[in-house]
C-alpha cells in the first residue's frame, strides 16, 4: 500500500502489531473475561507509546557513531542530525508498527470502554428491575 500524498509507504510487515492487537481484541470478546478486555483496553495503547518512546530512544542513542576521527565531513551537529533522520531500518519498522498499533489500540479501547458501559447499564437497569419485581 502506499500513501500516494505524503510519499510514505506502508508495508505488510508494518501492519504486525495492528493485526496482533485486533486479533486479540477480537478473541477478548469471545473467550476473554470483562477484566481481560478492560486491561488490556489501557496497556495495549499503554505499550504502544512505550515502543514509540523505544523507537524515538534508539534513534537518538545510535546517532552520532557512524563516524569518528578527523576524516568526517560536516560538523558533530550535522553529523549527529543526519544519523537521526536516517535510523536503521529496524528502528523505523519498529516506531511504525508502534505508531499504527497506537492508532488501533485507541480506538479499540474508546470501542470497549463504550460497550462495556453499555453492557453495564444494561446489567443494571436488568438486575433493578429483577429487584423491584421481587419485592413489589
Amino acid at each position: 500500500m502506499t500513501d500516494e500524498g505524503d510519499g510514505t509507504n506502508v508495508n505488510l510487515s508494518d501492519l504486525v502489531l495492528p493485526v496482533l492487537l485486533v486479533v486479540v481484541w477480537v478473541r477478548s470478546w469471545w473467550r476473554g473475561t470483562r477484566r481481560f478486555r478492560l486491561w488490556f483496553a489501557l496497556l495495549a495503547p499503554t505499550g504502544c507509546v512505550a515502543g514509540l518512546v523505544l523507537a524515538v530512544i534508539g534513534a537518538f542513542s545510535g546517532a552520532g557513531s557512524s563516524c569518528s576521527g578527523s576524516s568526517c565531513t560536516g560538523s558533530r551537529v550535522q553529523r549527529w542530525a543526519a544519523d537521526v533522520d536516517a535510523p536503521s531500518d529496524v528502528l523505523v519498522w519498529w516506531g511504525r508498527n508502534a505508531q499504527l498499533g497506537l492508532a488501533v489500540a485507541v480506538v479499540l479501547t474508546v470501542v470497549t470502554l463504550i460497550v462495556e458501559y453499555i453492557l453495564l447499564v444494561r446489567r443494571d437497569s436488568r438486575e433493578a428491575a429483577t429487584h423491584e419485581d421481587l419485592t413489589g
